[in-house]
C-alpha cells in the first residue's frame, strides 16, 4: 500500500510496525507523497508530519488485546492490522471505498482528537467529556 501512493499517505502505527515501514515511509516523502503519521508512542518515522497518539491508543490496545494499524494510500486503498505480542497478525487489504473512507476517518479523528485536546488542554477536554451528555456517552460506550 505505501509503495502504491501517488499522492497522500496516512497512517496510524504503533512504534513496532512504525520501524518495519520507516524506510517505506520516507521513500514515499521523497518521491513528493505528502505522509501524514499518526503513531501510538514517542517514536519517529522520519516524515514531515508526525503526531505522538500514544494517549489515543491505549484504549483500543485495552478494547482488542492487540496493536491496530492503519495505512491508507490515494484515499482509495487501505490496509488494517491487527497485531498482538505473541500472535499471529491479522488484517485486511482492500480498495472497497466504504472500507477505505471508514478507515480514513478513523485515523483523521485520532489526529484532530490529540490537536484538539492540545489546544484545549487536557482539564477542559476532560470537562467537556464529563458535562456534554453525547461526548460523555461516546467516550464511556466502549
Amino acid at each position: 500500500v505505501i509503495q502504491g501512493a501517488s499522492d497522500e499517505l496516512l497512517v496510524s502505527l504503533w512504534p513496532q510496525e512504525a520501524r518495519a515501514v520507516q524506510e517505506q515511509l520516507v521513500e514515499a516523502e521523497k518521491k513528493g507523497v505528502h505522509v501524514i503519521a499518526g503513531v501510538f508512542g514517542p517514536y519517529d518515522p522520519g516524515c514531515t508530519h508526525i503526531v505522538n497518539l500514544e494517549s489515543c491508543g491505549k484504549t483500543s490496545q485495552r478494547r482488542i488485546q492487540r496493536r491496530l494499524n492503519v495505512v491508507i494510500a490515494d484515499s482509495n486503498m487501505v490496509v488494517i492490522s491487527e497485531t498482538g505480542d505473541e500472535t499471529e497478525t491479522l488484517g485486511i487489504w482492500t480498495t472497497t471505498p466504504c472500507i477505505v473512507l471508514i478507515a480514513k476517518e478513523y485515523v483523521k479523528h485520532d489526529i484532530w482528537g490529540k490537536v484538539l485536546i492540545d489546544e484545549l488542554g487536557i482539564e477542559r477536554f476532560n470537562e467537556l467529556c464529563e458535562t456534554n451528555e453525547i461526548v460523555s456517552y461516546l467516550i464511556q460506550n466502549k
